[in-house]
Formats: C-alpha cells, structure tokens, sequence
C-alpha cells in the first residue's frame, strides 16, 4: 500500500482524493497504517481538506484521530456537517468555508461560471461573488456588452459602468 500512496502523491497535483478512496475496502488495521502514512508523507490539514471535498464524513473522521494535531479544532466543523442531512448541501457548506478559493479558481479555469450561476442562484452573496468572478472573465476575453450585464446581475454597478463604456468604443 505505500508505495501506491507515495505514486498518488508524486502525481503533479498530488492526487489526495484517489489515495484516501484506496482507504475505504481496507481492514481495520490495514487502513489505520496507511493513512499514518499519508499522514507522515503530508500535512494533516491537507489530508483533512480532501477529505472534506469527498464528503465522507466517516472518512474525515478518521483523519482527525490520526493526524497529531488536536481534533478539537476540527469538531465544530464536524458537528456541523453531521447536523446537514443532504449530501448536497454538505458540499455546498464545505465549499463555502475554506475550499471557496478552490472553487473560485477551478471555475475561472474551466469556465464552469454558468453552472456555479445555477447552482448558487439561492445565496445572495455567493451567486454576486460569481457574477463578479464570470464579469472579469468576459472583461479579460473583451466581451464587454456581456461582462457588463453580468456585473449587473451582481449588483457591480461600478464595474458594469466600466464595461458599458468599454463596450460602446
């Protein structure tokens, strides 16, 4: 098992989530050595960061009692991911804490900006931060007219100015 671990983490990103799925049909005992020593080959933090991406919460768990860092910084956010029923919303409230940036950046890579639109049309504040996020897009490609349009769904009224005005020479 080590060395298919250590081959996940040599991958460029490291390839966390495959290398903590490899953990689930493990024994007891096979899946405690394996995660001490993904834990010795990374950061605690980081492991438990992607644990929370696969929402595993068992999964998370068990990270916690293994990583050496007291578990207690972790437990609220646990407790309250235990107390979300839907899978869904689980994912949502973990993208709204530390993985936002993550998700930022993997929208503006991918241009998935319609879709996290959808998807974030029943938060106020976030489906605003994208709007923003897909205006500097379209402003950065030169689509002014839309860049501005979309600014205004975020209520970006500075920036819509600014991008009717480009859109207009």
């Amino acid at each position: 098992m080590p060395t298919i671990l250590t081959t996940f983490m040599c991958q460029t990103p490291a390839n966390i989530a495959s290398a903590l799925q490899l953990l689930a049909p493990l024994s007891t005992d096979e899946r405690d050595d394996a995660l001490t020593y993904l834990l010795f080959l990374l950061d605690a933090d980081t492991v438990y960061n992607a644990a929370l991406g696969l929402s595993s919460l068992p999964l998370v768990l068990l990270v916690t009692q293994h990583s050496q860092r007291g578990p207690c910084k972790y437990l609220v956010s646990l407790d309250t991911l235990k107390a979300i029923r839907s899978k869904k919303h689980q994912h949502y409230n973990i993208a709204d804490g530390s993985l936002w940036d993550e998700v930022v950046k993997l929208m503006n890579v991918s241009s998935l900006h319609r879709s996290a639109l959808r998807i974030s049309a029943d938060d106020k504040q976030r489906y605003s931060d994208i709007c923003i996020e897909y205006g500097d897009h379209l402003a950065n490609t030169s689509d002014w007219a839309q860049a501005a349009a979309v600014y205004l769904l975020g209520n970006a009224t500075r920036q819509a100015a600014s991008a009717f005005v480009q859109a207009k020479e």
